[in-house]
This record gives structure tokens, C-alpha cells and sequence, in this order.
């Protein structure tokens, strides 16, 4: 996504940008309808940086649900509308897949990007864990 750099540049600052970023979103919505899902965007990332303890949060379907959401928005979209099935399986099959995206793909990835950071590819007495290339 084209917007990404600015929603972690405004994540990452004090409220005024946050303001800003809402303000520009309001503006720019008089224009384009979908132009306020930024906003939603831009508060989330701000408060991204807060840790939030809600008791209904801690259960277990809003921590599954937190697990699988990266590869639930991968596979959603082409399950949900390119395969041509009805919603009624269509969603539930979209979960699925998320879960067991999660299961698979997701912890391997998680497991080997972490393996790399151990890796020395270089002989000539760097340091463990360094990663340099020659």
C-alpha cells in the first residue's frame, strides 16, 4: 500500500501529526468516500504505540482472531470473491484457510526470520550473529 510510510510516520509522532493526518482524511473524503478509511488507519497506527488490557480482549476467539488476521487479509479477498462461491462458505472457508496459513506458512516464516539473525555468512571474524556478507 502506497500510504503505508506515512501511517507508520504519524504512528510514530505526537498527536499533533495524528490530528493533521485526521484532518487531511476529512478533507480529502469530501472528494473520495473511501479517503476516511485512512483515518481509521492513521488512529490505529498512533495508538499502536499504547498498551491496551481489556478484559473481553483477552478471551480466546479475540486472540485466535488476532493470530490469524495477517493471513486472513491475504487470503480473504481472492477466497471470498475469485472463487465464485457464496458467502456462506465462502467466509468460514476464508477462516480456515487463515488458520491453517497461521499453523503453517506464518510460524515457519516467523521461525526461519529469526534463524537469520544467527547466521555469519562471513569467515573473517565477525561476530555471532552478525549477518555480513563479503
Amino acid at each position: 500500500m502506497f500510504a503505508m510510510p506515512l501511517f507508520v510516520w504519524v504512528g510514530r509522532a505526537s498527536g499533533a501529526r495524528l490530528i493533521i493526518a485526521l484532518l487531511m482524511c476529512v478533507v480529502a473524503g469530501s472528494f473520495n468516500g473511501y479517503s476516511l478509511f485512512g483515518a481509521g488507519f492513521f488512529a490505529g497506527a498512533w495508538l499502536s504505540r499504547f498498551e491496551f488490557h481489556w478484559a473481553p480482549l483477552e478471551m480466546s476467539v479475540p486472540q485466535w482472531l488476532g493470530k490469524i488476521s495477517y493471513p486472513l487479509y491475504l487470503c480473504h479477498w481472492p477466497i471470498m470473491w475469485d472463487l465464485g462461491l457464496p458467502l456462506w462458505v465462502s467466509i468460514p472457508l476464508s477462516f480456515g484457510v487463515a488458520s491453517i496459513l497461521t499453523e503453517t506458512v506464518e510460524k515457519w516464516s516467523i521461525r526461519a526470520s529469526r534463524g537469520v539473525g544467527r547466521l555469519t555468512l562471513n569467515a573473517n571474524g565477525a561476530k555471532p550473529g552478525a549477518l555480513q556478507i563479503s
